[in-house]
């Protein structure tokens, strides 16, 4: 499978959306897709917490240099 998957553009060799055909035969049945992605609202824990300034100052603050 990798080496096929290596020798072959799938964009030019799959040109629909092959999704529900695939699922089919490996579910023995119909499957459906969501059309958008769910999830659970962002965590208020985690609010402002991905900035990179948080981290490099939780760095300094252990005595860990950044560039």
């Amino acid at each position: 499978m990798r080496a096929l998957l290596a020798h072959v553009d799938l964009r030019g060799a799959v040109t629909a959306d092959i999704r529900a055909a695939i699922g089919e035969a490996l579910a023995g049945g119909p499957v459906v897709y969501p059309t958008t992605n769910p999830s659970p609202p962002p965590s208020p824990f985690r609010k402002r917490r991905w900035h990179v300034a948080a981290f490099v100052e939780v760095l300094a603050r252990h005595g860990i240099r950044s560039a």
